[in-house]
């Protein structure tokens, strides 16, 4: 008896990069609840260079991440759940959305219209940060930075009140919500990965979560 009860306990360690990663666990976890409720899940948010190296190092189970890449791990431990759309954020009230309220903004106009713009830009590392780098990059400007940070609501409450511009995961964004978004020509995306630490040996349990999370983001797909 004691054997078997043994089975219906245990923890599973996940780290997170991105708020699209704590919703859709406000959901998982507690359909994994209903299966194995004396199992602990415990969540940690980090940045993305600091959860690769818990993942590559196995200090953590599972990693539900926003990345540029697969790599630096195998492609056997590392499902692609989706690749997101990043788009442009601005200020409701600006210029640019009362003269052009439907997108796309080819990437020449972007830079043309915005190049003077604040930027609200994440922190180093980020998927975020690298994809703006690499468009700043290729149309040889640097932008006026307002400031770095990796907190999305701080960064949207900025860009609402007027504060400056900015890119984000389409995840974190909202219809009717207080930015403005766009999409650029040609468009920028990220992915969303569910990575395992590589000598994992999964139960029945850990089994159903990482299913639980794969068929959420179908569900977000369809």
């Amino acid at each position: 008896k004691d054997i078997a009860s043994l089975d219906n306990k245990g923890h599973i360690t996940i780290g997170c990069t991105s708020q699209f990663a704590l919703l859709a666990l406000t959901e998982i976890v507690p359909k994994f609840k209903a299966f194995y409720p004396d199992w602990r899940v415990e969540i940690t948010e980090q940045s993305l260079p600091a959860l690769t190296k818990m993942l590559l190092e196995e200090n953590i189970d599972l990693g539900l991440m926003a990345a540029n890449t697969v790599k630096p791990f195998d492609e056997e431990h590392a499902d692609i759940l989706r690749k997101e759309e990043v788009l442009f954020a601005l200020p409701t009230d600006h210029p640019y959305t009362r003269e052009n309220p439907d997108g796309p903004i080819r990437q020449e106009e972007f830079v043309r219209r915005f190049r003077d713009e604040n930027f609200l830009l994440s922190r180093k590392g980020s998927t975020l940060r690298v994809l703006a780098d690499q468009l700043f990059e290729k149309y040889h400007f640097e932008p006026s930075a307002m400031c770095e940070t990796n907190s999305i609501v701080a960064t949207q409450i900025m860009v609402s009140n007027g504060s400056g511009v900015t890119f984000l995961g389409e995840s974190c964004t909202e219809e009717g919500g207080p930015v403005a978004c766009y999409s650029l020509e040609p468009k920028l995306y990220r992915l969303n990965l569910l990575v395992r630490r590589k000598h994992w040996i999964l139960n029945e349990a850990e089994q159903l979560f990482c299913r639980l999370i794969r068929e959420w983001f179908q569900t977000e797909r369809d």
